[in-house]
């Protein structure tokens, strides 16, 4: 079996609603999110760092823009409390985040 170091973080980036919007098409992944709730449930049962990223779209017709329904996390992923949530408006959670200084 091999360990994990402590340090180290889950990245869970923009799993949010708008993924389901139809215009994207067709999902390719349809367990990813059923997946991730499993990464997520072993990372905070051994109380290891998680991340999530959240995209909150700058353009208009986004279905991930800020205030829209599609910007909200899926209900099976959401941070939970006392989880960091790094909000971003670029194609990069690096871009304009503190997410290189936390990592």
């Amino acid at each position: 079996m091999t360990r994990i170091p402590p340090d180290t973080a889950l990245l869970v980036i923009d799993v949010q609603r708008a993924i389901d919007d139809p215009t994207w098409g067709p999902r390719n992944n349809p367990d990813a999110e059923q997946n991730i709730a499993a990464l997520l449930a072993a990372w905070r049962t051994a109380r290891m760092p998680i991340i999530h990223i959240r995209h909150d779209s700058p353009e208009p017709q986004s279905p991930y823009r800020s205030g829209t329904p599609g910007n909200a996390f899926k209900a099976e992923t959401a941070p939970q409390q006392g989880e960091r949530v790094i909000g971003k408006n670029a194609n990069s959670a690096f871009i304009g985040t503190q997410l290189d200084e936390l990592l």
